[in-house]
């Protein structure tokens, strides 16, 4: 019987994944095996001696002491994703608050409620909510991971927003969901040139903390628009206040509370809704995954995906000190076609490298194929380009 203890309110979800006959899951459990956690702060805890893994309920773990679980050979998972498509949603929110003033609107009407002809008072203070359409406007999206990949391809398509977006460790996986529409900058300067919209999906790290600062913003077009979504702490509130007040950001959204920024104009504070959906099947598919390394790594020690400080770690981005991770995604980006309809090269059936190799311009031209009845008739002698099939001798 293994013992787990959560340290925040965990969907009863949990259950399906961690049956009642193999384990016992509880806030109180005095000597856990495992825990759950989401948000909770466990820097200043005391790890007990029994503690063999530590999940966390989301992508980051900045609420965790990797370095301290490290050295007592505890392993620490996360779960990249879990919650992309509700806080991707959430982001497509607040391109809207930052394009109108929607929450200011809403306060003005329920301040005047009382008056007696309203919608004639409001068709006469309407332009002091109003703002830009999205489409046709530039999106920077900072970071291409689970929820990144998700806004910049709503954006794209479904907003008209013309989107670059910047990820110098974007995995393979990410890259072939992202819509042809994006554009890849090959640096972050050249993403936040003349974007009208900024969106930043990154990471907390010692090197990411208060990025968003006085020397960012300023590199920013004047009149630029900010979403954080990833971590409060990402910003520094004085330099977003300063800028917001000087006009250098017209608008700011972030999910994350802030006293210093709550009543500050055109700055928009949700109470991290993103990582809060509320809906069964969203929760059915985040109890699942929360649990997923827990019971893996226990069963089988290859298994442990999302394991971050875990030397057999095989999920999400390479690594920066794995020059050969790195090395094996820079050939798949070049010889791997993307296009729509076409079979990873792993699962369709080809020509040896050949048919790869002249698509990426290091190699001679393809062989050809005989044509079939219905090119025969269009009079066509070889298939399409792109097109794999295994090459007659």
């Amino acid at each position: 019987m293994y013992k787990i203890q959560t340290l925040n309110a965990i969907s009863p979800i949990v259950h399906e994944a961690l049956s009642a006959d193999m384990y016992t899951v509880s806030p109180e459990e005095p000597t856990p095996d495992a825990i759950l956690v989401r948000s909770a702060a466990m820097h200043d805890m005391e790890l007990p001696p029994s503690l063999l893994a530590i999940a966390r309920a989301g992508a980051g773990t900045n609420n965790i002491p990797i370095d301290k679980c490290s050295e007592k050979g505890i392993v620490v998972f996360n779960t990249p994703g879990a919650n992309a498509n509700a806080v991707a949603e959430l982001v497509m929110a607040g391109l809207l608050m930052a394009s109108r003033d929607i929450a200011g609107g809403i306060s003005w009407v329920k301040e005047n409620k009382d008056e007696k002809d309203l919608g004639k008072l409001a068709e006469k203070k309407k332009s002091q909510f109003v703002g830009p359409e999205l489409r046709d406007k530039k999106l920077a999206v900072i970071g291409l991971g689970a929820i990144g990949a998700l806004v910049a391809n709503a954006a794209a398509q479904g907003f008209g927003m013309n989107v670059s977006g910047y990820d110098p460790y974007i995995s393979v996986a990410h890259a072939w969901a992202l819509s042809r529409a994006i554009h890849r900058a090959d640096a972050m300067e050249d993403a936040l040139k003349n974007a009208d919209y900024i969106t930043i999906h990154i990471p907390l790290t010692d090197s990411t903390k208060g990025m968003i600062n006085e020397t960012f913003i300023n590199s920013l077009k004047p009149g630029a628009r900010l979403l954080n979504f990833s971590r409060g702490e990402l910003a520094n509130t004085d330099a977003v206040k300063a800028a917001i007040a000087s006009g250098q950001l017209a608008a700011y959204v972030t999910d994350f509370a802030s006293p210093e920024l709550a009543d500050t104009p055109h700055v928009v504070c949700l109470p991290h809704l993103g990582a809060n959906p509320g809906k069964r099947g969203a929760l059915r598919r985040n109890g699942r995954r929360r649990t997923a390394g827990l019971s893996g790594a226990r069963r089988d020690p290859q298994q442990r995906e999302h394991a971050g400080n875990c030397p057999g770690h095989s999920g999400g981005q390479p690594r920066a000190g794995d020059p050969q991770k790195r090395a094996r995604h820079r050939e798949q980006h070049l010889l791997f076609d993307r296009r729509p309809g076409h079979k990873h090269p792993e699962h369709a059936e080809q020509e040896p490298g050949r048919q790869r190799r002249h698509r990426a311009g290091i190699g001679p031209e393809p062989r050809r194929y005989p044509a079939g009845r219905a090119e025969q008739a269009q009079g066509r002698g070889t298939r399409p380009p792109g097109v794999i099939r295994r090459a007659v001798s």
